[in-house]
């Protein structure tokens, strides 16, 4: 007996859906929202987000990126992590990403564990 493709993909969704009531998701939506009400930061995580944009593009096409770019960047990002709300984005993004990272090294020992058994659980 094989477990089919939709079984899978409805175990997807369910974790999917367990992933974005968790605690760690909903800390993130929190202050990501937080960081959007704050102009100022909001402004320039925007304008640094493209400015990191531009630089992956022009590096991806073999480009050397612009010294005055690099110091752009560096000064924006300076400036961001000195804004709370930025802080509180981000220790939130890393616990959220700490939880994807769980969940992945969970599915990867699944996986091992059901190449290696002959029992089928659905």
């Amino acid at each position: 007996m094989e477990i089919n493709q939709q079984k899978i993909e409805e175990r997807a969704k369910k974790l999917g859906r367990a992933i974005g009531q968790s605690d760690r998701s909903k800390a993130l939506e929190r202050a990501e929202e937080n960081l959007r009400d704050d102009e100022d930061t909001d402004e320039l995580y925007e304008r640094l987000s493209k400015l990191q944009q531009t630089a992956l593009t022009s590096l991806q096409a073999g480009k050397e990126l612009e010294e005055e770019k690099k110091q752009e960047i560096q000064e924006l990002t300076k400036e961001l992590e000195r804004k709370p709300r930025f802080q509180q984005y981000m220790a939130a993004q890393t616990n959220f990403n700490n939880l994807i990272q769980q969940v992945n090294q969970y599915i990867q020992q699944g996986i091992s564990e059901g190449q290696d058994s002959k029992i089928i659980e659905i």
